[in-house]
């Protein structure tokens, strides 16, 4: 028998040493000791190992089906796959087990079920290999499932199915594959590799560290388009002025597109992939497969986990908290000093409206809670659990609020499902502002936690699907992005936080892009190129958010490990655009060339050249660098119908062709301009070769007479050799600028990258949105397959306003509208509103009622047939007319039309009254006011008394009005009222009259806005600008304030005015005014001693005039006017009165405003030499209105003096500032300057001590009202 040679390792088969070991492994052994001994620092490299499985031989009718199963240490996320099978006839299927030990067959990335069919090969020992990328899962094990399939060829054949080198791998191509943990390795020789993923957020492009930057994720275009949105939200949610934007870029010179929106369209959120790690991690420790736990010592020791969290302001906003906590203590035995906070936010602002939330256990009551807080008051809600918690058993909490219909929900559930506390509070007054922002996380949780969700979304349905299962809900399997870049709904939609703590070290979450998505946007009309410094906006806007679009992206090496790594970007949607035309500066400045005058035809597109004619040789040489078109955009935006066509004969945007030289074309390289001779050179040669390759009427006598009439002084080659496009994301485009080819045609002629090499496209061209939309931009899908991208960066970037001062003082601080809760005006007080538009007023009430004194009729009042109700035409409080009846002992009521309130409103009601022959029952009011209340126009309370008149406390006849007032609060369940005036069936005899009826709020709400102001210099002196709503004015003297109004006398004053005396002798018959019977006139006098008429023919402004004449030493004239209406307390008003005096005397004028209850003045001046020869308009100073209950006023002008007069009143009334302003300098007093605001336009406030601080107050009175913003211009002391 022949031996096998001794190095043949199967040689050795079946010998064994010392009857133990096999002599195959004994020499192995030895030859790698000696080995080692010789050449310590040279070990030789074996042959690598080869990992194969086979099975057992069976034939090809065995339906038995192989598994090899691979199980992991804890779930693994796999993507790709690859392995060698042996070609046999088989049926090869992968299979894996979820998270919740469902098994299930693995898909690739078309959802097609990952199988495999082979049949036998002709060639001995053949091996198929099997590769690709699957649908990303994560799985806790894998089986590989090998069943034979019958074969005619094999028939009953036995053999063997074989795996080997099977791998599988997970791919981290983008940040959201990166969410779950990346396991730790170990190299050949035991170090252990971690890998970690670096994030560039966006929130470290305004942390003020100059150090940090937010940079975008490589993108393989430089035409890609990259966002950085910025919000600018106040906490309420209310929207910021700016202006200008301080920017630090990374790089310089990319094309920046700014939008602004004020739009709050939230579509669905998608969770940010983006780690969260902890400022504070103190005694937690944290393992996979076990989850974060609290490592203090019990039970007085403590523990924290914060992270920083900003998503904006949450106005009125849904949400809902998922905790998984598994506690490691007893609730009986264990007393511990703190509750353990499962969740708990230190907001990073505590100021205004805003409240935040905490989520713990509640160790005395043994029950979940959930508390918000402003710093000050707390609301708490909470469920007991029964039974009590038991140490390490887990407990699923959902805790959750809404809005729309107000709830709060708490539901602890144990992993069985067993539910051990539940609460649903539907009345629970939620604050309105619920923060998240700052530093959330939990502290002293005394157990361990596995799972933690934060939601921006109704709880009902989501909630239950989390107390299920967790962990899956909190970390679902990985999903491939759609075609248009975004990922499928999952159970992560709308989350801001998310953390399965089994597998991540820290949670993930914040602001996403999608959050913005859906928002219209509107360009700031301008482009920038980026750079550091400012960037001044073409004006002021308003806005809530900043999008800040980068594109024309700088290019950086960036490695690429692996191949065939697909990557998404998004670049505009398609449009046609090119750049403006740039003629050439001329081909003919090197010398005229004269051909003499004839004229030729070529084929090549020309129509004719006159070499004579400048103009006509540049046309025909731009026929060699091409035309271009002029610029036509799709735009993105709202569609438009038009009529025609655009290119139409009768369209006024027909197209149109222009020359353009290559010096102009951004698609080439730039470099000089050629000379002219050389250009003109190539134009004749072009001409010529036309003409021989084309069927042309030119002659060969004109073309040689051509070429011989001219030589180029340069010998320049149109098409250099080696000369290479430029290969743009596109078109391809050729030296000589005259032929281009599309990108896709060449790379898939040449076969070459997909990643765009050169130079990026010049930013002549700035491609942007130019409408207001919401932006939908063209996703593409390429190979990365080379080691550079394109990025763009901003270290720091801040939105700023004038009144900013970041370094500098402003020239002025200037508020075109207030902004209430922002960080320049505070509302201390809350009673300050805000409309859509702007304006800023205060939160007060309104009432109207419609005709309450009852002048004409009793329209708008409801009056009970059975009553025996009716209008006195000849009794009246201010003018004649009054509601009256006839006591009989029977009720009676009058209904005024409705007056819508709210409940909580106090209001105030009044009526003048009078009586005569009143008779009735003590201690019953025998008549008064009251009202009906309604819940829309259902009768709540018809029987409400507000005032009455008491036959105890009156005579039977009064000889005056009598004034009844009330005031009332509106009850819970009433949103109307009437007014009701009554007679109570006591009243057996007599009459009462009702007049002026009136309603109004008690007391009128007030809204203080403040603000102040430090500087770097010093000044003196402020200059105050105020823009507001301007004065209001009382009751007008004139029954027809509207001149159009034509159902009244344009020539008789209202009814609320007197004249002084009541009865002025005119000596005229047809006076209105006066009576005979008056002692003080004269029989047969030719002029009365004080006349007064109203002149038809005397118009000014659209009113008459009332004509005084005064013989000399006669009384005084004049008018006494009723005033009410907007006189608040503590506003100011000031007297006015419109007067024409046709000639000058010593008699002067004299206004006065008197308190009509006690008769005392609160303002009185005299114009002692009245302006004469022109009208004239005074306007008196301003007094503050008192502070009383009765705001009821008569205005009086007079006339008086010894001289014969005469003077025609136009006008007379008050004006009223409903706003009072109030600045300070330094530490001076403040200082009112309404009346300067009102008199001057605007007001200067001056120090006597430099100061750098101003504070500056307004004050609105009532809603009538209108703030709209400020100027103040500081006078810097130089």
């Amino acid at each position: 028998m022949t031996q096998p040679a001794a190095t043949d390792p199967s040689a050795l088969d079946g010998l064994y040493w010392n009857f133990t070991w096999p002599l195959g492994l004994k020499k192995l052994v030895d030859g790698a000791l000696k080995q080692q001994q010789t050449s310590p620092n040279t070990p030789s490299i074996g042959a690598p190992s080869v990992r194969e499985w086979f099975s057992q031989p069976r034939a090809s009718t065995d339906d038995t089906t192989e598994v090899i199963q691979i199980n992991f240490k804890s779930p693994s996320a796999i993507s790709a796959f690859s392995m060698e099978i042996k070609r046999v006839s088989v049926r090869v299927e992968v299979w894996y087990q979820d998270r919740l030990n469902n098994w299930a067959q693995v898909f690739d990335n078309n959802r097609i079920p990952l199988s495999l069919i082979l049949t036998p090969t002709g060639v001995p020992d053949s091996w198929y290999k099997w590769q690709g990328d699957i649908y990303p899962i994560v799985a806790k094990a894998l089986q590989i499932r090998a069943t034979r399939m019958p074969s005619s060829v094999l028939g009953d054949t036995s053999y063997v199915i074989g795996i080997r080198n099977a791998l599988l791998r997970r791919n981290i191509y983008d940040r959201n594959a990166g969410r779950l943990p990346i396991s730790s390795e170990q190299d050949a020789i035991g170090n252990v590799i971690s890998k970690y993923i670096k994030d560039w957020d966006a929130p470290r492009a305004i942390d003020n560290n100059y150090t940090s930057y937010w940079k975008s994720a490589p993108q393989p275009d430089p035409n890609a388009v990259v966002n950085l949105f910025l919000d600018l939200r106040g906490d309420d949610n209310s929207p910021q002025y700016v202006d200008a934007l301080d920017m630090q870029p990374l790089y310089n010179n990319q094309i920046l597109n700014i939008y602004y929106s004020i739009d709050d369209t939230v579509g669905t959120r998608q969770l940010n992939p983006v780690t969260l790690p902890p400022d504070t991690d103190e005694n937690t420790s944290w393992k996979v497969d076990t989850g974060r736990w609290d490592t203090s010592l019990a039970p007085t020791g403590t523990s924290s986990y914060l992270f920083p969290m900003s998503i904006g302001p949450l106005v009125n906003q849904d949400m809902w908290i998922g905790i998984e906590w598994i506690p490691d203590f007893d609730p009986v035995n264990d007393h511990l000093a703190n509750n353990p906070n499962l969740f708990t936010v230190t907001p990073s602002n505590n100021s205004g409206t805003q409240w935040w939330p905490t989520i713990y256990y509640d160790v005395v009551a043994g029950a979940i809670a959930l508390a918000f807080t402003d710093g000050t008051d707390t609301k708490t809600y909470s469920a007991t659990l029964s039974p009590a918690l038991v140490p390490g058993h887990p407990l699923r909490i959902a805790v959750g609020w809404t809005y729309e219909s107000q709830s709060v929900y708490i539901k602890v559930c144990l992993q069985n499902g067993t539910v051990i506390a539940h609460l649903l509070d539907e009345n629970p007054d939620l604050p309105a502002q619920v923060t998240v922002d700052g530093e959330d996380g939990f502290t002293n949780f005394r157990g361990r936690f596995t799972s933690h969700i934060v939601k921006l979304e109704d709880y009902t349905g989501h909630a239950s699907a989390f107390l299920a299962n967790p962990n899956v809900y909190v970390s679902p399997d990985k999903l491939l992005a759609h075609e248009n870049g975004k990922l499928p709904s999952t159970t992560l939609d709308n989350a801001v936080y998310a953390a399965n703590w089994t597998l991540q070290t820290h949670g993930s979450g914040g602001t996403d892009e999608s959050f913005f998505s859906n928002k219209t946007w509107t360009p700031v009309w301008k482009n920038f190129l980026t750079g550091p410094g400012k960037l001044y906006f073409p004006q002021k806007i308003s806005a809530k958010y900043l999008k800040l679009e980068f594109t024309n992206l700088t290019q950086e090496p960036y490695p690429v490990y692996d191949s065939g790594i697909k990557t998404v970007y998004q670049t505009f949607p398609i449009s046609v655009q090119q750049t403006a035309t740039t003629q050439h500066p001329g081909l003919l400045n090197g010398g005229l060339m004269e051909l003499g005058t004839e004229l030729f035809q070529g084929a090549n597109g020309i129509g004719s050249v006159n070499w004579l004619n400048p103009a006509s040789v540049s046309a025909a040489v731009d026929r060699i660098y091409g035309t271009t078109v002029s610029p036509v955009t799709v735009i993105t935006g709202a569609s438009t119908i038009s009529s025609e066509l655009p290119s139409t004969a009768t369209s006024s945007t027909v197209v149109t062709n222009t020359p353009r030289t290559e010096s102009a074309n951004p698609y080439v390289y730039k470099r000089a301009t050629p000379n002219s001779q050389v250009l003109a050179g190539n134009a004749i040669t072009t001409l010529i070769n036309d003409t021989i390759e084309n069927i042309t009427t030119i002659s060969n006598g004109i073309a040689e007479a051509i070429n011989d009439a001219f030589t180029p002084l340069v010998s320049w080659a149109r098409n250099p050799t080696g000369a290479a496009p430029v290969q743009g994301s596109d078109w391809w485009k050729f030296p000589g600028g005259t032929f281009a080819m599309p990108a896709a045609v060449m790379n898939g002629l040449t076969a070459l990258t997909d990643t765009v090499f050169g130079r990026a496209p010049s930013t002549v061209t700035r491609t942007r949105f130019v409408t207001t939309s919401v932006h939908r931009y063209d996703i593409k899908t390429v190979t990365r397959d080379a080691a550079l991208a394109y990025f763009a960066g901003v270290r720091e970037v801040m939105a700023l306003s004038t009144t900013y001062i970041s370094g500098q003082d402003p020239a002025s601080f200037d508020f075109n509208v207030y902004q209430i809760g922002s960080s320049h005006w505070s509302n201390s007080d809350g009673q300050a509103a805000q409309l859509d538009t702007g304006p800023v007023t205060t939160t007060g009430r309104t009432y109207s009622i419609i005709n309450p004194g009852f002048d004409h009729n009793l329209d708008n009042w409801t009056l009970n047939p059975a009553d025996k109700w009716s209008r006195d035409g000849s009794v009246g409080r201010w003018k004649l007319g009054a509601l009256t009846a006839v006591a009989d002992g029977t009720s009676m009521d009058a209904l005024s039309s409705y007056i819508d309130v709210t409940p909580g409103d106090e209001i105030r009601f009044g009526c003048w009254v009078w009586w005569k022959d009143l008779v009735g029952t003590d201690g019953t009011p025998a008549f008064g006011i009251g009202g009906a209340s309604y819940l829309d126009d259902t009768e709540v309370d018809s029987s409400i008394v507000f005032a009455g008149i008491d036959p105890a406390n009156y005579a039977a006849t009064t000889t005056s009005w009598v004034h009844l007032d009330y005031t009332w609060t509106v009850p819970t369940g009433v949103n109307k009222v009437h007014i009701r005036p009554f007679i109570d069936e006591s009243m057996t005899a007599g009459q009462p009259w009702f007049d002026s009826v009136t309603v109004g709020p008690k007391v009128e709400t007030q809204a203080v806005l403040a603000n102040s102001f430090t500087t770097r210099s010093t000044f003196a002196k402020v200059n105050c600008t105020f823009n507001d709503s301007g004065l209001v004015r009382s009751d007008s003297m004139w029954a027809q304030a509207d001149p159009l109004d034509t159902n009244i006398d344009p020539l008789q004053l209202a009814y609320y005015v007197t004249t002084t005396s009541d009865n002025v002798p005119t000596g005229m018959w047809g006076d209105t005014f006066a009576t005979w019977s008056d002692s003080t006139t004269k029989w047969g006098a030719d002029v009365s001693l004080v006349a007064m008429t109203i002149d038809p023919n005397m118009v000014y402004n659209g009113l008459r005039s009332v004509h005084f004449t005064r013989a000399a030493g006669a009384g005084e004239a004049g008018l006494i006017i009723a005033q009410w209406t907007n006189f608040i307390a503590n506003a100011m008003v000031r007297p006015c009165v419109v007067f024409y005096k046709p000639t000058q005397s010593n008699n002067q004028i004299t206004l006065r405003i008197k308190r009509i209850s006690d008769g005392a003045y609160i303002s009185q001046e005299i114009i002692t030499k009245p302006a004469s020869g022109y009208w004239y308009t005074h306007q008196g100073q301003f007094v503050v209105v008192p502070d009383s209950d009765d705001q009821e006023y008569f205005l009086e002008v007079t006339v008086s003096g010894d001289d014969a007069d005469e003077i025609y009143i136009n006008d007379c009334y008050c004006e009223l500032a409903l706003i009072r302003y109030a600045v300070q300098l330094g530490s001076q007093a403040s200082l009112d300057v309404t009346a300067l605001r009102y008199a001057h336009g605007s007001a200067q406030v001056t120090a006597t001590t430099p100061t750098n601080e101003v504070a500056v107050t307004t004050s609105i009175l009532s809603p009538k009202a209108y703030a709209y913003g400020m100027t103040l211009t500081p006078m810097y002391l130089r």
